[in-house]
């Protein structure tokens, strides 16, 4: 059970962060060699869409095991009637 928890956990908060209501501030820092960039309030839109792809991508491979989960319980549930 632990083992799907933390996966779990995971995706909550990228949806959160992504999807979420309210407000939401992120910070961005640029390095190159001798270099640093430092922004402190990025736009909101720009930290929403870095946590919403791979929200989305999570998402796609949860639906995708639930989806494989429930295919498996059906096929097993018909064999058992036959």
């Amino acid at each position: 059970m632990m083992l799907l928890s933390i996966p779990l956990i995971f995706v909550f908060l990228f949806n959160w962060v992504a999807f979420g209501p309210g407000e939401r501030e992120f910070g961005i820092s640029i390095s190159i060699p001798f270099l640093t960039f430092e922004f402190d309030r990025a736009i909101e839109i720009i930290g929403r869409i870095a946590f919403g792809i791979p929200a989305l991508l999570m998402d796609a491979f949860l639906g995708y095991g639930m989806y494989g989960l429930v295919v498996e319980r059906v096929g097993k549930k018909k064999a058992e009637e036959l």
